[in-house]
Parts: structure tokens; sequence; C-alpha cells
């Protein structure tokens, strides 16, 4: 009965927010904007799509210990996996399966595993809010005017406030012990300052490729609303994607901030809702892809070398 009420409640609010999306666009025009996408940016979108476990696994190898020797690829196969389960199951409970992958697949504590899962969201979180900021002010489109030194300012801030966070857990997770030691371990390993300009490059190196993604759909079909447009378009999507709602496959709130966003950029209507749903499609096929590969490349039994080298012998 749970489940049947989780499924209609999914139903509900992906239909929900393809109607808002569909309300004022004749079918005939969206037909034509669906079938008038060019293929070769969308098909360069999916060469990219597929870089983006590869960017959160390098990531995540600075945040896990160095002693853990965890091996070759299994970062990158832990993100796809996280990918894959973030699009099937409703009220990101997919998100659940990363604290888990990384204490199964690696062996780390699972107060250093939920550490380094909230720590990165955070760190997701910050991104998305702080690159909004910026590309707005680069837009020049604010409700208030000169606020965009304001928003300039808030941008790097919050660019900056993970590594705060890491900074400040290096420093009292010695007098830490139990369960907010283990958390405070989970947040200080990438503690040097090469480690955090690591994390910053390769979580600027992630949204901007997200950012890539929309403005290359976005011009397979027509839609030319800037760099920086395309830049708050990405964040906005993702923000509405993050929410723990329940949707079929990731369909509906992400594609609603999409074109309410490019619709502020002064993009048509059926365009910008032919350009959401092409990039839906490029990265849940890349994220499915990737997911399957990884799932099925991961040992059954998920041992590490660190696991097989501590497993007493018979």
């Amino acid at each position: 009965m749970r489940r049947l009420l989780s499924t209609l409640a999914a139903a509900l609010v992906s239909a929900g927010c393809l109607a808002f999306m569909l309300r004022d666009i004749d079918t005939e025009r969206l037909l034509d904007a669906l079938a008038s996408g060019t293929m070769a940016p969308q098909l360069l979108a999916f060469a990219l799509a597929l870089s983006l476990p590869f960017w959160r696994g390098a990531r995540l190898r600075r945040l896990v210990p160095r002693a853990l020797a965890a091996p070759r690829g299994a970062l990158t196969r832990i993100a796809a996996e996280v990918l894959l389960w973030s699009f099937v199951l409703p009220f990101k409970l997919g998100e659940l399966s990363f604290p888990w992958l990384l204490n199964r697949r690696l062996g780390l504590p699972v107060g250093e595993t939920v550490a380094i899962f909230l720590l990165i969201r955070f760190t997701d979180l910050a991104a998305m809010v702080g690159l909004t900021a910026l590309a707005l002010a680069a837009t020049g489109w604010t409700p208030i005017a000169h606020l965009e030194w304001a928003l300039v300012a808030g941008g790097l801030v919050l660019l900056a406030s993970p590594y705060g966070v890491i900074a400040l857990a290096a420093r009292v997770r010695g007098r830490a012990k139990g369960t907010l030691g283990n958390l405070l371990a989970g947040a200080a390993h990438a503690r040097s300052a090469g480690a955090m300009l690591w994390m910053l490059m390769t979580t600027l190196g992630l949204w901007f490729t997200h950012a890539a993604i929309v403005w290359l759909v976005l011009g397979a079909h027509d839609l030319d609303i800037g760099v920086a447009w395309s830049v708050v378009t990405s964040t906005a999507s993702n923000l509405a994607f993050a929410l723990p709602l329940p949707s079929v496959l990731g369909l509906g709130p992400q594609q609603v901030a999409f074109t309410s966003v490019a619709e502020i950029a002064q993009a048509p209507p059926a365009a910008s809702v032919a350009a959401a749903f092409g990039t839906y499609v490029v990265l849940a096929a890349a994220a499915i892809l990737c997911g399957l590969i990884a799932r099925a490349s991961s040992s059954a039994s998920a041992d590490t070398a660190l696991q097989r080298r501590n497993r007493p012998s018979l």
C-alpha cells in the first residue's frame, strides 16, 4: 500500500509539473520544436554528460583517507551508481546510497561516510547558489538597482564556504570523541590547501560541465540566451532536481525550473520546453548508462584491497 501511494504521489507531481509547463503551448508548435533539435550538439552534450561521474569521483578521492588505498576507478563507479539511483528512486532516496556505498565498497566507518556525504552535498549546494549569484550579476538582471556587487560578493563567499567548514573540522576534530569525532574526521580528510583547491576545481568543473550541456542543448534548439543565462538555467534546474519531491524518473520540478529561467531570458516557451526535455534525456541516458556499467563492473561482495588485507585468514 505504501509503495502504491508513493508511486501515485510521484505520478501526480510529474503530471502536475508537465501540465504547468504545457499550459499555454500549442501542441503543433511544441512538436515542431522537439523535432527541430540539431543532433550534433546534443550528441556532444551526451559525451560531456558521460564525464560527470569522473568529476565526482575525482573530487571524492581527496575526501577519503589516503591510507584507504581505494581501488582504481572505485570512486568513479560509486559516483556513477549514486547518479543512477538518484534518477530512478523517488523522494531523492537515491542520495542515501552514497554513504552506504562508501561504507560497503571502501570499508569507511558510517560516521565518516555520512560526514563526507553531507560535506559534498553542502559543497554542491553552495557552488550552485554561488554560481547562480555570479551569473545573475553577469547578466545584469537584478530586481534591485546596483545589486550586482552584492551578488558577486555573496557568490564568492558561498563558493568558499565549504572550505571554511573543512578547515574548522580539522582544527577541532582532535577534541571530539565518538560519533562527533567520526563526523569531524570525515570532513577533515581534505584539510590541506592542495586538497581544498582540488575540491574547488573539480566542483567548478562539474557544474561548468552541467552548464555546457545546457548551453549545447539550448543551441541545438536555436536558443541563444548567452553563457550566463545558461549557467543560471543549469543551476536552477539542478537545485530543483535536488528537492526531496516524488517524481517519475526525475521528471517534473527540474523541467519547470529550466523552462522558467529560459523564458525569463526571453526564450520562446515551446523551444524552452523542447530544450528542457532534451537536456533531461541527455543527463538521464548518461546517468543510467554509466550507473548500469558501474554496477555490473563492481564486485558482488564489494571487497576492497584494504578489506581483504584486514580479513583474518582461515
